[in-house]
């Protein structure tokens, strides 16, 4: 986990020296970790019941000063949708927005989109256990 933030650290510190340029970047965990977090005692991943440590992952959006400036509009839809869940699923439709990249589907996957302000926070979301069964969580 440490080195993960070191890592981060140093790439949007190497992203905030590109002078005049628009840039941004999405980061998110395939999964969590236990790590003995609460009384069940639990380590690593890949439980058959996973815990909330296991799906509660970092998803981490940066945008440089320029970016900022030249996307308002995605900016402000970010922000309004920050504290909502979201899901890995999210992620297709939100770098391809924020990048301008559009498709013959993206208007009618805005929804699935963190950088639009027509964002569906879902109300479940599926997740793949250890033992290969699939659940769904809240």
């Amino acid at each position: 986990i440490l080195y993960t933030d070191y890592f981060l650290s140093n790439l949007i510190k190497i992203l905030e020296r590109q002078k005049n340029t628009e840039s941004c970047m999405l980061y998110l965990s395939d999964h969590g970790e236990n790590l003995y977090d609460d009384g069940k005692k639990l380590i690593f991943h890949g439980t058959p019941q996973p815990s909330i440590y296991e799906y509660h992952i970092p998803y981490l959006i940066w945008t440089s000063d320029l970016y900022n400036t030249n996307n308002q509009s995605i900016i402000k839809s970010i922000m309004l949708n920050k504290a909502k869940k979201a899901s890995s699923t999210s992620t297709f439709s939100t770098l391809l927005h924020m990048a301008n990249i559009r498709y013959n589907n993206s208007d009618s996957e805005q929804t699935n989109n963190l950088a639009s302000d027509q964002y569906n926070e879902p109300k479940n979301r599926k997740i793949l256990t250890g033992s290969g069964k699939i659940i769904t969580v809240n």
